[in-house]
Protein backbone atom coordinates (compact mmCIF):
# COMPACT_ATOMS: atom_id res chain seq x y z
CA UNK A 1 0.00 0.00 0.00
CA UNK A 2 1.21 3.46 -0.89
CA UNK A 3 -0.33 6.68 0.37
CA UNK A 4 0.46 9.99 -1.29
CA UNK A 5 -0.61 13.26 0.32
CA UNK A 6 -1.14 16.47 -1.57
CA UNK A 7 -2.68 19.21 0.52
CA UNK A 8 -6.13 18.06 1.58
CA UNK A 9 -6.18 15.11 -0.86
CA UNK A 10 -4.87 11.60 -0.21
CA UNK A 11 -4.26 8.98 -2.87
CA UNK A 12 -4.18 5.36 -1.72
CA UNK A 13 -2.65 2.80 -4.04
CA UNK A 14 -3.57 -0.83 -3.22
CA UNK A 15 -2.53 -4.20 -4.58
CA UNK A 16 -5.35 -6.46 -5.72
CA UNK A 17 -5.03 -8.46 -2.48
CA UNK A 18 -5.19 -5.30 -0.35
CA UNK A 19 -8.21 -4.04 -2.31
CA UNK A 20 -9.93 -7.39 -1.82
CA UNK A 21 -9.30 -7.25 1.92
CA UNK A 22 -10.64 -3.69 2.05
CA UNK A 23 -13.82 -4.78 0.22
CA UNK A 24 -14.29 -7.58 2.77
CA UNK A 25 -13.73 -5.17 5.68
CA UNK A 26 -16.24 -2.67 4.25
CA UNK A 27 -18.82 -5.41 3.78
CA UNK A 28 -18.36 -6.68 7.33
CA UNK A 29 -18.63 -3.22 8.85
CA UNK A 30 -21.70 -2.32 6.81
CA UNK A 31 -23.38 -5.62 7.65
CA UNK A 32 -22.56 -5.30 11.36
CA UNK A 33 -23.94 -1.77 11.46
CA UNK A 34 -27.23 -2.95 9.98
CA UNK A 35 -27.67 -6.04 12.16
CA UNK A 36 -26.26 -4.96 15.52
CA UNK A 37 -28.10 -2.16 17.35
CA UNK A 38 -24.97 -1.24 19.36
CA UNK A 39 -22.91 -0.80 16.18
CA UNK A 40 -24.30 2.25 14.41
CA UNK A 41 -22.12 4.09 11.92
CA UNK A 42 -22.37 7.80 11.28
CA UNK A 43 -24.13 8.45 7.97
CA UNK A 44 -20.97 9.99 6.46
CA UNK A 45 -18.88 6.98 7.50
CA UNK A 46 -21.40 4.51 6.08
CA UNK A 47 -21.47 6.49 2.83
CA UNK A 48 -17.67 6.34 2.48
CA UNK A 49 -17.61 2.59 3.21
CA UNK A 50 -20.46 1.95 0.76
CA UNK A 51 -18.74 3.97 -1.96
CA UNK A 52 -15.42 2.18 -1.44
CA UNK A 53 -17.21 -1.18 -1.46
CA UNK A 54 -19.15 -0.41 -4.65
CA UNK A 55 -16.15 0.91 -6.57
CA UNK A 56 -13.70 -1.80 -5.55
CA UNK A 57 -15.98 -4.84 -5.46
CA UNK A 58 -16.59 -4.64 -9.20
CA UNK A 59 -12.82 -4.91 -9.86
CA UNK A 60 -11.57 -7.47 -7.31
CA UNK A 61 -12.63 -10.97 -6.45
Amino acid sequence: MNVTHCGEEHLISLTTDEASQLVDACALLLLASKTTPDCQLKAEMACVLQTVFEHLSTHVV
